[in-house]
């Protein structure tokens, strides 16, 4: 199973420069080429070169470590998606059994010939039952202000369904003619049903290739050699296999079948022609049971609970018959597991936005591709004042609320803070803000309405002078968010971690993270914001609504990671990347921020001393910064030396080296 997530990059400005390694980050020049390479592929790293007279440098940096390269990532193209819009609250289930109606020429509805016999079959994708769990409506800390899309167990399905039930005999299916069928996107041969209902199954793989272009399939490479009008020439280990259209041999000493199953000859341009060929292995059988692991196209493990996806079969060996083979998706996900110690790590976690669901050989998936009004809440901030003064008078004991927009309002006038007195003994309680002619005036708290609503009705303000507690209705389907302020009431200056926050059932007084509910209103990191004596909500004008979609996916690609190559212009937030800074303060200004002298600083004014390079590791932010630089040139190709053969020199423990030698081989360097 794979889940693919997106990335998001915020612009920020250039902070935290300037500062050598102190240990905080735990890393030193003796880790090269981490943290910049890690498991086989770059983390965040940019390489930022201020002069093209150190691109020699930069290069063999670069080369090193795409050398080092071993992971690949994944990009999706689809062919078309399905996408309907749901509410927090909502039980996923609206999308049912999708089939060639939803996605038009690409999921299968046709007849196929087996023995000469026309049999109707048609492929289908149902999706069941799904939900979002949010912070606030599962009381799961771990999954804190985001929103996660839930999946229960066999509720992503995948049928090749026998519009009439096939009966193998009648159709004369043997291990010699198997009914062969294009299953998740590839060829599979059934030969037969054996005992307790098992399908015995060859799977194989169709290409689509043009003249000198070869395939790699069970260990063997297949080259098209040929194309003609109404045939193929196919190359094995220096064998050739002509084949004409729909014909088919086995391949010598491979336990392999090779099926012509079209001819797309371009008469104009042979260039252009194509073939499209089956391969199927010929030496073993897959025996397929139905709720059992599914073991094609996945890296699956011995232990079935570690796997994803099971067979989905209805055959019967008493009569020889097959109703439909499928899969289905076996995990019932709804937490997620960020214990960085647990010995009982989940097989996976439930997406979320931008995440996807992908079905066996990358056929379809179920993505969460957006959601809307998130951007753009309004933040409310509930904080207590020991006295104000209000129309000439000093009062004590009060909260003062204030949002960032002007989202209060009172006959018909808008206003972005209240002050509410807690000494007032009516539970109406006093109310005061400033009118447009910026004089004070007193209401009720009933009478403050905020011009944001969520799904049902608007948020509203009550307060309760007998017991204490300050509510904000309608803050999700759990009800209304309150706050019990019983034990500061006397003195608000008290310890406000001493008070309850309570949301449908649950109390939050403790929370060290963001509770979500599911109307989009957030309560930011509950236990800091309450130990700085405040109360953050976040609230969203209108019904939050996701975008899901269940997509048919069209091509596969996968490159290995890359590394950024700016100039120091370029970059716009320093903090972003773990930086390799190639070239010393005269040329590169971001190496003059961190080396603490002004951008243009060469000779003496750098700081650097003649005939000598520099590696060093800085702090920046999160992450490093490392600067390979030198005096001139060949000082800083030097530099660049002991940074691509790190295991030659004594790194371990240092933030910084200097580098000096006459020529650039390794044994001519000298590090200190």
């Amino acid at each position: 199973m794979k889940m693919i997530k997106k990335i998001l990059a915020v612009s920020a400005g250039i902070a935290m420069l300037g500062a050598t390694m102190t240990g905080a980050l735990a890393t030193d020049l003796g880790d090269l080429p981490g943290p910049f390479v890690a498991d086989g592929a770059y983390v965040n790293a940019a390489m930022v070169i201020g002069n093209d007279a150190d691109a020699l440098a930069q290069n063999e940096i670069k080369t090193y470590m795409d050398g080092l390269l071993t992971a690949t990532s994944t990009d999706l193209s689809y062919a078309d998606s399905y996408s309907k819009d749901f509410t927090l609250d909502d039980d996923i289930n609206a999308f049912g059994d999708l089939d060639d109606s939803q996605f038009e020429n690409l999921l299968i509805d046709e007849d196929i010939t087996v023995n000469g016999d026309s049999i109707s079959v048609h492929e289908e994708i149902t999706i069941g039952a799904a939900e979002f769990t949010l912070s606030g409506e599962s009381g799961d800390e771990d999954l804190s202000g985001d929103i996660y899309l839930a999946m229960g167990a066999d509720q992503i399905v995948y049928k090749y369904i026998f519009d009439n039930v096939i009966n193998l005999t009648d159709a004369e299916v043997d291990s010699d003619d198997p009914l062969e069928i294009n299953f998740l996107g590839k060829t599979l041969k059934i030969t037969e049903i054996t005992a307790d209902n098992k399908l015995a199954l060859t799977p194989g793989e169709t290409f689509l290739k043009k003249i000198g272009e070869s395939v790699s399939f069970s260990g063997t490479t297949v080259i098209v050699s040929e194309i003609f009008s109404d045939d193929a020439i196919f190359t094995v280990n220096g064998v050739e296999y002509p084949l004409s259209d729909n014909d088919s041999d086995e391949l010598e000493g491979e336990d392999l079948d090779i099926q012509v199953t079209s001819v797309l000859y371009d008469e104009n341009d042979v260039s252009r022609s194509r073939v499209e060929f089956t391969l199927t292995e010929t030496g073993t059988d897959t025996a397929a049971e139905d709720d059992q692991v599914f073991e094609l196209y996945e890296d699956f493990e011995d232990d079935e609970e570690d796997t994803v996806w099971n067979w989905e079969i209805s055959a019967d060996d008493s009569d020889n018959t097959i109703t439909h083979i499928g899969v289905t998706f076996n995990q019932a996900i709804s937490s997620i597991d960020t214990s960085e110690e647990s010995d009982e790590d989940l097989v996976m976690e439930p997406i979320t936005l931008g995440g996807e669901y992908v079905l066996p050989n990358n056929f379809a998936s179920v993505s969460f591709d957006s959601i809307n009004l998130m951007d753009s809440p309004v933040e409310l901030t509930i904080e207590a004042l020991e006295s104000y003064t209000i129309n000439g008078s000093s009062l004590d004991e009060l909260f003062k609320v204030t949002a960032d927009d002007d989202v209060f309002s009172y006959s018909n006038y808008n206003f972005e803070k209240f002050y509410i007195d807690v000494n007032v003994t009516a539970n109406s309680s006093d109310v005061w803000y400033k009118d447009s002619d910026n004089d004070w005036q007193e209401i009720n708290v009933a009478d403050v309405s905020i011009d944001y609503s969520d799904a049902t009705a608007d948020y509203a303000f009550a307060i309760n002078a007998t017991t204490d507690v300050l509510t904000l209705a309608n803050v999700g389907t759990g009800g209304n968010l309150t706050w019990d302020y019983t034990n500061i009431v006397e003195d608000l200056s008290e310890e406000w971690e001493d008070t309850t926050l309570t949301y449908d059932t649950r109390t939050y007084e403790s929370a060290d993270y963001n509770v979500l509910t599911d109307y989009g209103v957030i309560i930011y990191d509950v236990e800091n914001n309450l130990e700085s004596d405040k109360i953050v909500i976040a609230l969203i004008d209108g019904v939050p609504e996701a975008t899901l979609s269940v997509n048919y996916i069209g091509s596969i690609s996968e490159d290995t990671t890359s590394a950024a190559l700016m100039t120091p212009e370029q970059v716009t937030d320093a903090t972003a990347y773990n930086l390799i800074l190639v070239g010393g303060p005269c040329v590169n200004s971001l190496t003059a921020q961190f080396e603490g002298v002004a951008a243009g600083s060469c000779d003496a004014a750098s700081g650097y001393s003649a005939n000598t390079g520099y590696v060093k590791l800085f702090d920046n932010g999160e992450k490093v910064a490392l600067v390979v630089a030198g005096w001139e040139a060949d000082d800083t190709k030097r530099a660049a030396k002991v940074v691509v053969n790190p295991a030659s020199f004594a790194l371990a423990g240092k933030s910084a080296v200097t580098v000096t030698g006459t020529g650039l081989e390794v044994s001519g360097i000298t590090v200190a």
